[in-house]
């Protein structure tokens, strides 16, 4: 050994040498097979099967600070990284023989290799639902968003046709001790609960309020007009929101006459209070401002618990 020790170490390194260069080819080939054609490693895909379900109301968040997992991560593999060991002590003449045979095999390496496993994957539809203390609920045309704009600051469009409103208009009523958040509902038809004139989008904001505000008008059915007595569209109303979810009416209330000052108004608001018996009665007009100070307090005293009422089917005389 130590006559030939030049000799038998310049062998030895050339040795090392292509060992080294054959464990970079073989790994080479190894990760040029477990590669796709856009250069990205693809590891067992072809065994992982998926898994598709669809979930109604997977959950509600009303809380603050509530937290729901609606994905989970897959579990992380093992690369190049958990590969490296002794393979990079250099090479020394004296100990050549001992180091070829701490040289990693390449069976040993790619051993060391492990796939991770896939995440869980999701597509969520969400629906923000308005969270208000009262919600003005009426037919299209009622006059529901004057009726906002004149109790509160809140600037909502307006119109002489039906569903002007088409998404929630918010607005605050404040008194010396108390807030109120007051919701402009868009018009509700009948056939709302089947999703009749998008009544699905605005059924689901009425299930975060406390009280209901009933806007009826009082001149829907006067001089010829094609609408319905209000005692009917208080009919309609409430079957709406039974039929969407049970118990949906079944909350502190109020009605609101609304447009007392048309031609032959205040005839049909005596009949309404005839026909309608244990639920406050508010006759209003939202254009002139007329009785709003009246509702305010009703409202104020529904939302703080001072007075309590609730409007059922049972109340309402149809005959």
């Amino acid at each position: 050994m130590h006559s030939t020790s030049c000799s038998s170490s310049q062998d030895e390194e050339t040795d090392v040498k292509k060992s080294e260069k054959s464990r970079q080819v073989a790994l080479t080939d190894v990760f040029s097979q477990l590669s796709t054609s856009n250069g990205a490693p693809e590891f067992g895909t072809e065994d992982i099967g998926e898994k598709q379900e669809i979930l109604y109301n997977v959950a509600e968040l009303t809380e603050e600070g509530q937290q729901i997992v609606i994905a989970r991560g897959g579990e992380g593999g093992l690369g190049n990284v958990s590969c490296v060991k002794d393979s990079r002590k250099p090479v020394t003449m004296a100990f050549s023989c001992q180091h070829m045979d701490n040289v990693q095999d390449p069976d040993s390496v790619l051993s060391s290799q492990q796939a991770g496993s896939p995440g869980s994957e999701t597509v969520l539809i969400l629906e923000l639902k308005s969270i208000a203390d009262v919600s003005f609920v009426g037919m299209p045309n009622a006059g529901k968003s004057t009726l906002l704009g004149a109790i509160s600051r809140a600037k909502p469009a307006v119109g002489d046709y039906a569903f002007t409103t088409l998404r929630p208009n918010l607005g605050n009523l404040n008194y010396d001790d108390l807030s109120i958040t007051v919701a402009d509902i868009p018009g509700l038809i009948k056939g709302a609960h089947q999703n009749r004139g998008l009544g699905h989008a605005f059924l689901r904001h009425i299930e975060r309020t406390k009280v209901l505000a009933y806007v009826v008008d009082l001149a829907a059915a006067l001089n010829g007009r094609k609408g319905i007595p209000p005692w009917e569209q208080l009919r309609d109303l409430i079957l709406e929101l039974e039929y969407h979810q049970d118990g949906l009416s079944k909350r502190p209330s109020l009605i609101v006459a609304n447009k007392t000052d048309e031609e032959g108004a205040e005839e049909v608001y005596k009949e309404l209070k005839r026909r309608v018996q244990g639920v406050p009665i508010f006759p209003v007009c939202a254009v002139l401002g007329e009785g709003i100070a009246d509702l305010k307090a009703g409202l104020k005293m529904l939302v703080s618990s001072e007075m309590s009422s609730e409007l059922c089917l049972d109340q309402i005389l149809l005959a």
